[in-house]
């Protein structure tokens, strides 16, 4: 008789299997929960600005504690960040700028940024000025560097002469133009930038036109600042520049108003008066003869084509036309001159009637 087999019963589980597994779960829950601390502190958006994009300025001297203090209001947690900020080694690392945040970055997306020290370049705009302090005040405004520490390196002598100009003469290179420059630029790396946009515009070809009209550069620039002053339309720049230039070669003085204005520096001064041509300076060219020490603005670009491309013509003399067009009338001797000045004071006189 065949015996049979005894039906096997299941083991049962040890306490240590148990213990595994509790182990294992509590692992893979800790991990899950860590991934997501991980996840919140690092990649979940940090930044709320109340607009697309916002700028934030990083001072040449801030600390770390600064652009904290600087965040504080652009920030949903500014613990997350310090806790990003000290993982990256960004508390040592803090570089000056102006930053462009984004809305929604993440602690990472902002620590990476102001880490890497890229920033958006300023856009600054000069435009043609009288006086180099309204340039200085221009780039303070638009950049970090302070206007007096620019002004003195705008003026000071050893760097001028370096260029090829003089004290008096620091406005020669600084051209009319929109100029990219990163904010915290200091005012060296701002005046070369300056100064390579002039000496880029300087080519072969246009030196050689100012030789042909006698002129070093340094005098092409004071020429075109007057010539610039005295017009209202572009369209006459040749004319007036070929005017000036005559008088140069027949030694006469330039008489040119607007050097008046600026020896004077009454910018707005409407009608030039016997009295005013008395002033003592040697920007004032009814005293004085030739092209006086320095330019009276820092003259646009074509002002300077004008003075290297004159008009050629006879004309010696110029007034203002009557009628408030902002032309002038041209004369090539001083009876037609002063007949041209009399119809236009005539206008004047009548004006004063009405």
């Amino acid at each position: 008789m065949a015996k049979t087999k005894k039906a096997s019963t299941p083991k049962k589980k040890t306490k240590s299997s148990k213990a595994f597994v509790y182990i294992v779960f509590t692992f893979i829950f800790s991990a899950i929960i860590a991934g997501s601390s991980v996840w919140y502190v690092v990649f979940k958006p940090n930044v709320k600005l109340s607009k697309h994009k916002q700028f934030i300025y990083i001072y040449s001297t801030d600390t770390y504690e600064d652009v904290e203090e600087s965040l504080k209001p652009l920030l949903k947690s500014m613990q997350t960040f310090k806790w990003v900020s000290a993982y990256m080694g960004y508390p040592n690392k803090v570089k000056p700028g102006r930053y462009t945040l984004a809305d929604e970055m993440t602690n990472k997306q902002l620590v990476s940024l102001l880490r890497s020290g890229k920033q958006e370049p300023v856009k600054l705009v000069i435009r043609t000025y009288s006086l180099i302090e309204d340039i200085a005040h221009v780039v303070s405004k638009n950049l970090e560097t302070d206007s007096v520490a620019f002004l003195q390196k705008l003026t000071d002598r050893a760097k001028l002469s370096s260029r090829g100009v003089d004290d008096q003469s620091a406005m020669s290179f600084i051209l009319p133009n929109t100029y990219y420059l990163n904010w915290n630029s200091n005012p060296d790396t701002i005046i070369n930038k300056l100064y390579r946009e002039y000496i880029k515009f300087w080519t072969p070809e246009r030196e050689h036109q100012a030789a042909l009209q006698g002129l070093t550069k340094g005098q092409a620039v004071i020429l075109a600042s007057i010539v610039w002053r005295e017009i209202m339309h572009a369209d006459e720049m040749p004319r007036v520049a070929g005017v000036y230039l005559n008088r140069l070669r027949k030694d006469m003085l330039l008489q040119a108003d607007p050097t008046v204005k600026y020896a004077l520096k009454e910018f707005d001064l409407r009608r030039i008066l016997q009295v005013h041509l008395e002033a003592e300076s040697p920007f004032n060219t009814y005293k004085n003869k030739g092209l006086p020490p320095g330019p009276i603005c820092n003259p646009p670009a074509a002002a300077i084509d004008a003075v290297l491309n004159p008009e050629e013509h006879e004309y010696i003399y110029f007034c203002a036309q009557p009628g408030n067009t902002g032309y002038h009338s041209f004369a090539i001797n001083l009876q037609e001159h002063n007949k041209n000045a009399s119809l236009f004071h005539k206008y004047l006189n009548s004006l004063r009637k009405r």
